[in-house]
This record gives structure tokens, sequence and C-alpha cells, in this order.
């Protein structure tokens, strides 16, 4: 019976919640082959022995009472009639020296390897009584030769002992279903006497007063021949037209005689005995149900059948080291039925689908939609079956089925019973392809159980189609006009309607985005600004948010709900409340004292959004992860997209305990999440939202007014359908038009000019751009001393090609030193430089400053030529020269001396 019960499955084992899936190189297919012990089949033989065995001795003789009743205990499975006298009571009230009741047992070769005699018996031994059994290889009614004693039990044990017993607990190797040994139960191994007969005596005896008593029953004595169990010779699983049920198909050969032959022992002589009963018992996983055994053209488990054949059926009984808790059994009389050489017994049997669930998920949030490289979070719930663990599988395939060679992993080979998650790796477009739908099955299997389950997904990705175009210009009163084509990777011909489209603007470094709303809450949210506006895997979404209270003798309690949306402002279940006091994040501050400013960082994970909140005027900081979300509506880890983030605020009046009501809430600027861009950290400069058309057809102008001066300007597209297929895999740049839209400035200017001169100052614009015209503004600003008058002039600056803005002003009256400086609000949000000079103004101009020296220089050179030639000349000369330089002197110091005559 040990190895008949090897359908007993193992105690579970526990398992990793989440295990990564692994490759497996044999190729599984459904419909698989169980185990065979799943099914066992035992032969047994067996003889009951009645009144007819026995000869009561003692102080009485055959035909009179002796204290002795008999009774019918047992009933003939094929006849359904009692079987006489297979058990007796003995009831002793008086005293007795000695009775006796002794049974002739024939020991025959049997079915089996080991032979055992069974019976039960129990009762109440008063004080001074005796109940004993014996059983020897004599045939002598008195047991007179000590060595011929096998075995002899007797109860009570002690002279002084009294008390009810119930057998001797048996608990050997010997018997099991469907004759056990159990607790009631007295079994003793006989191999070794076949051949041989035996005597069971029982002896009952009193040496007290008529007061004593003795009651004892002994029933159902049996020799038994129980044979080895015998695996099923086939065993197959598969899904019934209910998926809810499994079919088991099984094979067993069975081999079976009533009449043995054996050698009688220290003899050439052979004996052949009929045993009276011979029991086919079959064994099966109690689990099953809609059990059929059919043996040869007859159902040996049908209602007929079984009316006059059926010998025991129900769980198997735990004998010895047999552990058989799992086990049912059905036991059948085949005594009157032809012998059996290798005959087939075909069973059948259902049990559940060990499988009641599979769904799929993308981080903790179900769906069924995926792109290539993503990881597919498979959820399964296996059913507890036999109670053992199983090997679980996942096969993935393509629909047709008639593309690639599928995927095939093992996801565990302990899977538990319960629940259990696993990762499964979408493969890239690289490797595998049609996209498009796939369906993915998963299996459980112990050799007892077989689930299967299979969930249809889809892999497919968004992508713009070869064509868009992208033209305009940027800078003042400027836009881009972007147009394209939406379609599945799968099928260009497939186009998703009203698939959510967002253009957007990006350049290196840092932003500064703004959105507010309006509010008369007394404490508000005065803003949201975006400073990263360009997150990836590493790089987190970056805002800043302000709390203002407008009425500073007012003390709050306050907590922010934070949900992410899909532009423009789609809702999906993905938020997080933060109870700012409760979370000490501003030091238990009231808010009386604002404003309060905070910076929150959102990463993208592969488990949902994480958000780090932090109070710039404390440094204290609290991180927190964001709800899974509706159904198919996760924040996609690998997946290209454009959101949103909600700040709303429920604020209460500690003071009037009053809450704010509608509590105020702002939407921050968008952001792009990108899985390739070589532009990170990104500065989100522009963006526009819009939808496709019934042929996936977009189009949008974005606002350029702020793109100027942007050595890597990028228009990226991102698109997400109503199933959340995005566009765009972790190996495509969503790039759609790139440009440069700086401009290299030069100048001519003056470096220093006269009060009030005129001055003509140029700026030179070299457009670095290959493809937009820009459009500027340029400013003329002068600072110093004194102002004048700014300068503005518009110029458009071709596609690599120069502008020059020409600016003429007259100086300021006021000497000094000025800053000239060329600007354009074009630049960045609030505007740049394009060019700065220093300007000198002076009383006269530079050029002036020069000529009067040399003319200085020039005079006084003549005026040694002309001294030099009169000392040159006679006396009279000297003469009319020393008049000359007289008057000339006395001209000079009468101009110097006294004022000149009107």
């Amino acid at each position: 019976m040990a190895s008949a019960l090897f359908a007993v499955p193992l105690a579970p084992q526990s398992s990793p919640a989440i295990i990564s899936a692994l490759p497996s190189f044999n190729p599984y297919r459904f419909d698989p082959n169980g185990t065979q012990y799943a099914f066992n089949s035992t032969v047994a033989n067996l003889d009951v022995y009645t009144r007819l065995n026995a000869t009561v001795g003692g102080n009485c003789s055959f035909g009179t009472s002796c204290n002795i009743t008999w009774f019918n205990s047992l009933s003939s499975t094929v006849t359904g009639l009692p079987i006489l006298d297979t058990g007796f009571h003995f009831n002793l009230t008086g005293s007795s020296l000695r009775e006796t009741v002794n049974y002739t047992l024939n020991v025959p070769k049997g079915t089996g390897a080991s032979t055992y005699l069974r019976f039960q018996w129990n009762g109440t031994v008063g004080a001074g009584m005796g109940a004993r059994y014996l059983v020897s290889n004599s045939t002598s009614a008195t047991n007179a030769d000590p060595s011929k004693i096998r075995t002899s039990v007797f109860r009570p044990a002690t002279a002084n002992q009294t008390g009810t017993f119930f057998g001797s607990n048996s608990a050997g190797p010997t018997g099991g279903s469907p004759v056990s040994c159990g607790q009631n139960d007295e079994c003793f191994d006989i191999t070794n006497l076949v051949g041989y007969n035996i005597t069971l005596t029982f002896l009952f005896n009193s040496t007290l007063a008529p007061s004593g008593h003795l009651r004892v029953s002994a029933e159902n004595i049996e020799v038994v021949s129980m044979g080895f169990s015998s695996a099923a010779f086939s065993h197959s699983m598969s899904v019934d037209t209910n998926p809810a049920q499994i079919d088991h198909d099984a094979r067993l050969v069975v081999s079976y005689n009533t009449t043995a032959s054996y050698p009688k022992p220290h003899s050439n002589q052979t004996l052949v005995h009929k045993w009276s009963t011979t029991l086919l018992s079959l064994f099966s996983p109690a689990e099953y149900t809609s059990e059929n055994f059919t043996l040869s053209s007859t159902q040996i488990n049908s209602p007929t059948f079984l009316s006059n054949h059926l010998f025991a059926q129900g769980p198997c009984i735990a004998q010895g080291l047999v552990q058989c808790t799992s086990v049912h059994f059905l036991s059948v009389n085949v005594t009157d039925l032809p012998p059996a050489t290798s005959q087939n017994v075909l069973a059948k049997a259902q049990s559940a689908n060990a499988l009641t669930s599979v769904t799929t998920g993308l981080g903790s949030v179900d769906t069924n939609y995926w792109t290539p490289g993503e990881n597919i979070t498979v959820r399964v719930r296996n059913t507890s079956g036999v109670n053992v663990t199983g090997t679980q599988k996942a096969f993935l395939e393509p629909v047709p089925s008639s593309g690639p060679a599928p995927v095939n992993v093992t996801l565990s080979f302990r899977a538990p019973i319960g629940s259990a998650n696993y990762t499964l790796s979408i493969p890239t477009t690289a490797i595998v392809t049609p996209l498009g739908p796939w369906t993915l099955t998963v299996t459980f299997l112990n050799g007892y159980d077989f689930g299967i389950k299979s969930h249809d997904v889809t892999i497919d990705e968004l992508q713009v189609n070869s064509g868009s175009s992208a033209s305009g210009g940027v800078g003042s009163s400027s836009s881009i006009a972007v147009s394209g084509r939406i379609s599945y990777l799968s099928n260009p011909a497939s186009q998703p309607v009203n698939c959510n489209v967002g253009i957007f603007a990006i350049g290196q470094g840092t932003g500064l985005l703004i959105s507010s709303t309006p509010s008369n809450a007394g404490l508000y949210i005065s803003n949201i600004t975006s400073v990263v506006g360009v997150g990836s895997p590493q790089q987190p979404v970056i805002m800043y948010f302000t709390l203002a209270n407008r009425n500073a003798s007012i003390k709050y309690d306050a907590n922010i709900t934070i949900d992410h949306e899909w532009y423009p402002g789609i809702s999906h279940g993905v938020n997080v409340t933060i109870p700012l006091v409760q979370s000490s994040i501003d030091n238990g501050n009231d808010f009386q004292f604002t404003p309060l400013t905070y910076s929150l960082h959102a990463l993208i994970t592969q488990n949902g959004v994480q958000l780090t909140l932090q109070s710039l005027a404390t440094k204290n900081t609290v991180v927190v992860h964001m709800t899974p979300g509706d159904p198919d509506s996760g924040v996609p880890f690998l997946r290209q997209h454009f959101g949103q983030f909600k700040i709303t605020l429920q604020a209460k009046d500690k003071t009037n305990h009053i809450l704010e009501s509608p509590p105020p809430s702002v939407e921050s600027p968008p952001y792009a999440y990108l899985l390739y861009t070589p532009v990170l950290p990104s500065q989100l400069l522009a963006f526009k939202s819009t939808t496709t058309s019934s042929n996936g057809s977009f189009s949008a102008s974005l606002n350029s007014s702020q793109l100027v001066g942007v050595e890597n300007l990028r228009l990226i597209v991102l698109a997400r359908d109503s199933n959340g297929i995005a566009l765009g895999d972790a190996e495509k740049d969503p790039t759609v038009f790139s440009d440069s839209t700086s401009l290299t400035p030069t100048g001519d200017i003056p470096s220093s000019v006269a009060v009030q001169e005129s001055v003509t100052a140029t700026l030179h614009l070299k457009s670095n751009s290959t493809t937009l015209v820009t459009k500027i503004i340029v400013n003329l600003n002068l600072t110093g001393p004194a102002t004048i008058p700014p300068q503005t002039k518009t110029i458009t600056i071709q596609p690599g090609g120069t502008t020059d803005a020409t600016f003429t002003f007259t100086a300021p009256s006021k000497t000094g030193v000025y800053t000239l400086t060329f600007w354009t609000p074009q630049y960045g949000r609030t505007g740049a430089p394009l060019l700065s000079k220093t300007l000198v103004v002076s009383v006269i101009s530079t050029t002036l400053q020069v000529i009067v020296p040399a003319a200085i220089g020039i005079a006084v050179a003549a005026i040694i030529v002309v001294i030099y030639m009169k000392r040159k000349q006679p006396s009279g000369e000297q003469e009319t020269t020393e008049e000359t330089k007289t008057k000339s002197t006395g001209s000079t110091k009468k101009a110097d001396s006294q004022p000149r005559n009107p």
C-alpha cells in the first residue's frame, strides 16, 4: 500500500512572491501527461472465518451456550446476504475455571508477498478475570506446546487491573485499505506460515466468586493477502468542454485470480486454495470527481455493479508510515468475475482547473496593452487541487501563431498554491514581429493537477508616419506649424482616432513655465512653476508651488492632494494626499506667515509615481507613492508620454473650524516623459496638444515667440491612445524636427562721442538656423549718467542669413561712461541682451581731440622757424623782429590784462 499511495502529495513549499521569467529550452505544449501514480490499483485475497471453523472448549460442549452468543458482523458483497456467525460475544457473570474458542485457520499463498491475520476484539474485564488470545502453528486445542505459540495477548495486563479495551492499537506495516489494520484491529504477520494451518485461540477464565464479570466480543476474523500497488500505465490531462474542469484519462493494467496454487512446505506437493473473496481496489486523489472505472466493458463503479460488488470505499486510512489523507479508494469484489491476466481498467475523472485567474499589469495597475521591451506583471491564482506545489509556465505567442517562435518561459518550478506575481519580458521589435494581438497562456502542472488559462494582450506602439513637417519661424508674433499622421506600428494603415497628441519644444537647461488659478480662499496655491519639464527614468520632473495666506491672523491645518492627469486635465485615479501638518514638513507651521514654497520632484518608476516633497523653508522632506489608479491607466515607466499634476489644497480654519469650500486647486504646466533624448536635463519651452482626426492626422500651431537663441531646439511629438499605447520606445527618439535658433551678433558702435553729437550704431545679426525664419524686436538702450529714449526696430532674419539693425540717436548732453545695449524680449521668457558696449560721452568727440593737438603742434613749429630765420638776418632785420615781438608781446599782455572794448 505504501507504493500504492504515491498519489499522496508532498507538503506545499513556500515560493517567492515575484520571480523573473527564466528561459526554457524544452518548449511546452498543452494537455500534458500526468504522473502515473495519480491512479493506482491493488488486488487482495481474503478468507472470512465463522463459527463453522471454530470449536468451543472448556466447561461446555458444542451446541450449548457456554456464555457465548454468535452474531453476524459481515455481509456478502455479491449476494448482499449476511455471512452467518462471523463473531461472538462472551459474557461471564459467574465463576468459571476456563473456557476457549479455537479457530483453525489455513494460511495460503495469496496475491501479495505478505499474508496477515486480522480481527477485532474488545471488552470489559473485571477484577480477577482474564481474556487472552494465542496464535500458534499447532492444531492442538490445548496449546500445550509453548514453542508453537507465535503471539499471546492478555487483557488485563496485571492481576489487579480492570477496565475496558478496544483492540491492540495496531500500527505495524501490515494491512491497508480496504482491509486496514487500525487502532481497533489486531494484526499479525503470518507470511512465514504460508502452507500451514494455524490456530487462533481465545481463552477466558476466572478465579473469583460469582460477583466478578467478563464481557468480550471477537469478530471479522480474516486471513488476508494484500498485493503490491500498481501505478497506472498511462495518465493524460486535458481541458474539458467546460474550461473550469480538467479531464483525466488513465489506463491501469490489473491481474487477479481467486484460486491460488503454491508448493507445500518441505514437500513436493502442490497446494491449491480457493480464496473466499478477491478484491480489486482503485486509488485516486480525493480531489478528483466524476470518476468512472471500466473493467473490460463493465463500469465497475456504476450503481448497478456496486449494488452487489462494493466491498468498501471512502478516504484511505493511514497505516504505519503510509499517509493517505489526500487519497480515496473504491474496492469491489471480483470473486464472481472470470480471472483476469493483464486486464485493462480505463479510468476517467475530473478535477478543477488549477488556474482560476490570470491577469496582467503594468507594475501595480492592470492593463492588456503593451509596447515592445516592457515587462508584464503576470498575476496568477492557483487553486488548492491536490495541494502540492507545481511548475508554472508562460507561453506568449502572436496571433496568428504562424509568426515567430513563441516566448516560452518557466515562471517557477515550485509555484505555490494561492496568488503569485511573476515578471515576463516582452521581446523587442528587433527580435520578434509582428506586433498586434498576442495570446498569453499560463499553465500549472504537478502531475496530479493541470491548470491553464489564456489571456489576450496587445503588443503595439504608435509611430509618426514619414512626411511630417514643421514650418514657420521663431520670434515676435511667430509660430511653427507642425503636421503629420499617427498610425500603429503593427499596421500603418490603421490609425488611432481621437488619439491625444502633444507637441513640445525643448532645449537644454531649466525653464520657468508658470501656471496659476484665481482663488478667493484664505489659504490658497498662488502658482505652480515648472523648473524641469522633461522627465526620464533617471530624471524627475521638478516643479515648485507656493502657498499664500490672505489673512495672517488666521491659523490653518492643511492637506494637499496631488493628482496625476493625462493632459489636458484627464484624471484617472492616480493620486496621493499629504497632510502637511502631520508630516511635520513645516515643523508645525500653521501657515500664518506666508508665502511658503515647496519643491515637488515627480519620478516615474516601474512601481508607479514617486513624489518627493520638500519645504524650501525648513528643508524637511517627505517621500510618498501615488496610488496605482484605474485599470489601463498606469503611468508607464517604459512608455513615452505626457501629462500634468493637479494640486488641490484642503485647508481648515483652526480658529473658526471652517473648511475652505470649494478647495482651491491649480494644474501644473504639462511635462514630457522621454526614454531617449540627447538633451537632458531639458527645459520645456513651449507646448501644444491636439487630437488626431479620423485618418490619424494631426496639425497644430506652436507659439514660438520665446524660442529665439536655442542652440539645440527640438520639437518632439508624443501620443497616447485610449488604451494607453504610446508613441516610441527606448530605441526611438521622438524628435520630429530640430534646428538652431541661436544668433551671432556683431556691431559697428563708436567708443566715444561728444555731447549732443549724432550717433549711428549698427547691430549685425547672423542666424544659425537652417529652416526657421527669425523675427525679433531689437531694442537699443543707453544707460549711464543720463538717459535717452529707447529705440525699437523689428527685423527678420532668413535662415543662415545676416540682417542689420541700424539706430541713429543724439548723444546725451551729460558727459560720462554709458552702456549701449541691444536686447530682445524674444530671448527666453524675459528677454536677453544681444550685444553691449561701453560708450564714452565727452565735451568734444574723440576725433576732434585728436585733430586739435595736431594743429597746435603745427603752429608752434611755424613760430620756431620764424624766430630762427630772424636770428640769421642783419641787425636791422633784428630790430624789426624785436619790434614785432614787442608788439606781439604787448598785444598779448593787453589782451590778458585789459577788458575788450565793445
